[in-house]
């Protein structure tokens, strides 16, 4: 850790420099000549010492500032993501052959962002089909399908409102710091090689508009089912339903031929199968089945198979972070073949077993009972444990042994925790609470492990003033 001199210190180490070499007590007048002397040379000293710290914070990918940083990342081969300008396709009443000019100006009418044509555009069928780019890039300027622009000056024959049909290219605001020093130090931390985790994050991340990706082996759990209704028969090696439809999930066709299915709660039949077909009421498997009746509850799960691999995406423009299924198609090419078109993950790693999931957004309700606190600063202090429970939640990610930096490890969201953030920020406003706690659903948690591919946020926050 480099720690600088006080000026002080400075100035009293150069005092008794100067007093030892020409053998004098300097006076205590300001004035005086070593006083002087002292001084001036101490406002050097620091100047120097300030660029020499700057300048070796600069070398670590830890602290360095956010250009020195873009240094350290061009040496490892991680560029930060660039702005990007938001591209949108719209449609506008036109008459017969009339045209619309490349660089004609619009102006979203509900966040007043300019856009521009792309091309010169012609009607056709009533109507001009246009690609108009933001003039500013960045997030801001993204729009929604069915808004609406205007026109920045008539045009011959052509609409004055267009309206917004798809979006061509998310708008995007450059990387932030935080998230690049990430990469950065991921890249110099993680030794990719052979399509491990390292380099399932590598793949993904490299995909603009990706804030995070948790790489695992396995697939997710996507077809679960719970029921008392289930039944065994040998004679066929079935899994059968008088009531529960197998084929009833919200992720249709994800249990299919070859899969393995892990059941439990059937000390007869708990064990691992591999699905031959499946229907409403019936899994038949390759494994022998012993006779068993309904009755007890039955869990069937499924089960993953070597290969499998799931990747959850976080998205940089959303709010929640969950990628579109555009998003998520860039980030399974990027992995398994990269801009340059040529296979990345070894023999055997097949895209059918590659999973690329959104992230799993957590919500968690805060509550702040009998809080003391000055009537006129109760509206602050609501504001200010927000943004404090948002920071807290923000920071919490799941943790990828052998792959995340441990002394990073930071996956566990608990009651203590969370009290101090809010009880640090009634403090500071001369307040207290007398308890604070979390839960979800209703169901109030000393702590809480995030998952896999699982993000928390804040959820509902409730401050009790007394």
């Amino acid at each position: 850790m480099i720690t600088e001199k006080k000026i002080t210190d400075l100035v009293t180490q150069q005092k008794a420099a100067y007093e030892s070499r020409l053998s004098v007590t300097t006076p205590k007048s300001p004035k005086a000549f070593t006083n002087v002397l002292a001084v001036a040379q101490s406002a050097a000293d620091k100047s120097l010492e300030k660029y020499a710290t700057e300048r070796s914070r600069a070398n670590l990918a830890s602290t360095a500032s956010l250009e020195d940083l873009k240094v350290i990342g061009k040496e490892n081969n991680v560029i930060i993501d660039p702005v990007i300008a938001a591209q949108i396709n719209v449609t506008m009443t036109a008459a017969a052959l009339a045209t619309l000019p490349i660089g004609k100006q619009w102006i979203a009418d509900s966040t007043g962002a300019y856009f521009t044509t792309n091309a010169t555009y012609t009607e056709s069928g009533g109507n001009i089909v246009a690609v108009l780019t933001a003039e500013d890039r960045g997030t801001d300027a993204n729009l929604d399908n069915a808004e609406t622009l205007s026109i920045g000056s008539p045009e011959l024959g052509v609409g004055s409102i267009a309206t917004v049909t798809s979006t061509a290219v998310e708008g995007e605001d450059e990387e932030t710091i935080t998230a690049y020093r990430r990469r950065v130090l991921a890249e110099i931390r993680n030794k990719g090689g052979g399509g491990n985790l390292a380099d399932y994050r590598e793949w993904s991340e490299e995909v603009s508009g990706v804030a995070r990706a948790y790489p695992y082996s396995g697939k997710p759990i996507t077809w679960t089912v719970t029921a008392d209704d289930i039944f065994f028969a040998a004679v066929d090696s079935s899994i059968n339903s008088t009531v529960t439809d197998f084929t009833d999930e919200d992720v249709v066709g994800v249990l299919g031929v070859g899969c393995m299915i892990t059941i439990s709660g059937s000390a007869a039949n708990d064990g691992q199968y591999t699905v031959q077909s499946k229907s409403a009421t019936k899994i038949v498997v390759a494994e022998t089945i012993i006779d068993t009746g309904a009755g007890v509850d039955i869990t069937a799960v499924n089960t993953s198979l070597p290969g499998d691999r799931t990747v959850f995406v976080e998205s940089i423009s959303d709010v929640d972070g969950i990628p579109t299924p555009t998003l998520l198609a860039a980030v399974r090419a990027s992995i398994t073949a990269g801009t340059d078109g040529i296979n990345r993950p070894p023999l055997g790693d097949i895209n059918s077993v590659l999973y690329v999931e959104p992230i799993i957004r957590t919500a968690f309700d805060v509550t702040v009972s009998s809080v003391t606190m000055a009537a006129s600063l109760q509206a602050q202090s609501t504001t200010k444990i927000g943004e404090a429970l948002d920071t807290y939640f923000a920071a919490v990610e799941p943790y990828i042994d052998g792959l995340d930096f441990e002394l990073d490890k930071n996956n566990m969201i608990t009651d203590p925790a969370v009290s101090t953030k809010v009880q640090d920020v009634l403090k500071a406003l001369g307040g207290y609470a007398d308890g604070v706690f979390f839960e979800i659903g209703g169901d109030v948690l000393p702590s809480y492990q995030l998952g896999q591919g699982e993000r928390a946020k804040k959820g509902t926050v409730t401050i009790n003033y007394v």
